[in-house]
């Protein structure tokens, strides 16, 4: 699943969670009765079920997790970050890329985020933005 920020309001605070599952139609899932689009997010919080019209309101692009960097050698740190640098750079997606396709999803409702999406470049469906607004448009978006 997408890492994510998800809203707490008993909290009133942001958690890092992950969407562990999107429902693209409607069904009875764990006893509950799910709209399409709404999206099951588990965090430190616990579990949120995030109908489509909330997304926006409730959930935010998530932040790496530090605690999980792994100890390595400093010269074997340097190679290996400078190979992560170069394979970004290649899977960078330009600003103006990324406003071009957001204005484009802006325009649609639906399964036709979707589609979109799911039409997009590698590039744009690997940038959490991009990423993010299909799914706040329409939770099937992460399958």
């Amino acid at each position: 699943g997408a890492s994510v920020q998800v809203w707490s309001e008993s909290k009133q605070a942001w958690f890092e969670g992950i969407v562990e599952e999107a429902f693209s139609t409607e069904t009875l899932t764990e006893g509950y009765h799910v709209r399409a689009g709404t999206l099951k997010v588990k965090s430190a919080a616990g579990t949120k079920w995030v109908t489509p019209e909330n997304a926006a309101k409730l959930l935010r692009e998530g932040g790496e997790s530090r605690a999980q960097k792994k100890e390595e050698e400093p010269e074997e740190e340097k190679e290996h970050e400078k190979e992560e640098k170069d394979e970004e750079k290649a899977l960078q997606l330009s600003a103006e890329e990324r406003e071009a396709f957001l204005k484009k999803m802006e325009k649609k409702i639906g399964y036709g985020a979707y589609e979109l999406f799911l039409g997009a470049s590698d590039v744009v469906r690997s940038d959490r933005k991009c990423a993010l607004a299909a799914v706040k448009k329409y939770g099937g978006a992460l399958k």
